[in-house]
């Protein structure tokens, strides 16, 4: 049962008009960038470079991997800024995935493919904790060495 407060609050939270120009939240269909196109709904792909090379040992093995990536995404541009303002939680949990490469994976086919995939795995998993959607939506090597 609502006291007349609340019902009061309720209608004029209804009755309040909604600005069509503030943010969408991010993650919702609104926030994507279409193409325009006539005959298919498809979205702008965006991508941004991060700019240290990263660098790991890998297990047990005196050898190093060194990579460079970039992001994607068809969302704004505020998955960016959450990548720039995260930018080191993620590279923490990058260098956590390439450290635990091994020599045995390396040689597997869809090895470069898996890694990038285990990559985006994790980076969205710290974006969603700070800040409640991730939006990567694929990890790709600029650079790739192994020494």
């Amino acid at each position: 049962m609502t006291t007349l407060e609340e019902k009061a609050a309720a209608d004029k939270a209804a009755a309040a008009p909604v600005d069509p120009n503030a943010p969408k939240p991010l993650g919702s269909e609104e926030t994507r960038v279409k193409k325009d196109t006539p005959e298919l709904t498809r979205f702008v792909q965006s991508y941004k470079e991060i700019e240290r090379v990263f660098m790991a040992n890998l297990t047990n093995s005196r050898k190093v991997i060194q990579v460079q990536i970039a992001v994607m995404t068809t969302y704004d541009e505020r998955v960016f800024k959450n990548v720039e303002k995260h930018e080191f939680a993620l590279r923490s949990v990058t260098l956590d995935v390439l450290r635990q490469v091994t020599d045995q994976e390396m040689v597997t086919p869809t090895f470069r493919k898996d890694l990038a995939e285990k990559i985006r795995v994790e980076m969205n998993t710290v974006l969603e904790k700070f800040e409640d959607f991730g939006g990567i939506e694929e990890v790709y090597f600029t650079t790739f060495v192994i020494q």
